[in-house]
């Protein structure tokens, strides 16, 4: 099967600059990543530059009821990883728009409590927690 890249645009940056430079970074940089990581890295990243090709699979549609001979519509399956930075947006958009409909619809404040760096012990972390409490009951 011959390989037909989907988008009529050109690939985006980020696809652009992974499949130019990921393999000099990875030659460089692959002892930094733990070896049990390093299979998942790659593969990741080979998805993510696969993306809207048909490496990945797709799926044919043409009309048969048009007069003529219609081109088929071919539509790339999706790589589906977090990291890619199209599947990514997506995974993240659908998070946060399944976030907003478990959020109660009334008004509300955020409130942070911060302690200084040499506080940060685990003994402090339930005294903490009990005077947060107290200020605002």
């Amino acid at each position: 099967m011959r390989r037909i890249v989907m988008s009529k645009q050109k690939s985006g940056l980020i696809k652009r600059i992974l499949k130019d430079h990921f393999d000099g970074f990875w030659k460089l940089n692959a002892y930094r990543f733990p070896k049990s990581y390093q299979a998942d890295i790659k593969e990741t990243v080979e998805k993510a530059i696969r993306f809207g090709t048909t490496d990945l699979g797709c799926s044919r549609y043409e009309c048969l009821g048009c007069e003529g001979t219609p081109k088929p519509v071919f539509v790339c399956f999706t790589c589906k990883s977090r990291f890619c930075h199209k599947c990514g947006k997506k995974y993240t958009d659908d998070w946060s728009d399944s976030q907003q409909e478990k959020i109660f619809d009334v008004p509300h404040r955020h409130m942070v409590f911060t302690i200084p760096k040499e506080y940060h012990n685990r003994i402090f972390y339930q005294t903490l927690l009990q005077i947060n409490y107290q200020s605002l009951v």
